[in-house]
């Protein structure tokens, strides 16, 4: 018996993919080193960017503990629900028509409903929060999107480097440092942790079984 692809019974169970693989795969074999205490560049590169990790990919290990752990992930999931179980809104500042109608078309541009969920996983599993926002020539706000925490590198200038699959480099791009005093072009807002010791990269606190 087939169903959507997959077939059942006594035979071998296969399934077609019909889609495009996704870039940035968090199961390709990511280098050694200690993972509990990963390496993070101290010295200015000829690039300008701070390598994280054995071969620039210790973010990548990160989402790879997600799936390949699931004591883990149980426990990334289970500090995400309590937070966003009971959703997010915004209030305007100001009970005017043109204050909700604000908030309205913010809320339509944005979808931050959706994203909440992600947002707040990404914190718990890298300790970070990137959001792309894109403003036009004179300052104004047009979209805002989730950035995958492993898509991201730090620059020694304050700005970014961003690359689709950091294994290969492939889409490799500088992205400005949002400047709330001159919105332009493409900006990334970044939230994240001050962990004790650390400049550049957060390390979260599981790091330390990451070797087990």
């Amino acid at each position: 018996m087939k169903i959507l692809g997959i077939e059942f019974g006594s035979k071998k169970i296969g399934a077609v993919r019909t889609e495009s693989q996704a870039m940035n795969t968090p199961f390709l074999k990511v280098g050694k080193g200690n993972l509990s205490l990963p390496f993070i560049q101290s010295a200015v590169h000829s690039q300008g960017m701070i390598y994280f990790g054995e071969q620039n990919l210790f973010p990548q290990l990160l989402n790879q503990m997600y799936y390949t752990s699931p004591l883990h992930s149980s426990i990334v999931d289970f500090s995400v629900n309590p937070i966003t179980g009971g959703g997010v809104g915004i209030t305007p500042t100001e009970d005017t028509a043109e204050a909700r109608i604000d908030v309205k078309v913010f809320s339509n541009k944005t979808k931050y409903t959706k994203l909440n969920a992600t947002l707040t996983r990404d914190y718990y599993g890298h300790r970070r929060v990137h959001v792309l926002l894109k403003f036009s020539q004179s300052g104004k706000f047009l979209t805002m999107k989730r950035v995958d925490p492993s898509q991201i590198r730090y620059r020694f200038d304050g700005d970014f480097e961003y690359a689709e699959d950091w294994s290969t480099q492939q889409g490799r791009r500088k992205i400005w440092k949002f400047n709330p005093a001159k919105p332009c072009g493409e900006m990334l807002y970044t939230y994240q942790d001050r962990t004790p010791g650390q400049d550049y990269y957060p390390i979260p606190s599981y790091s330390t079984a990451l070797n087990w």
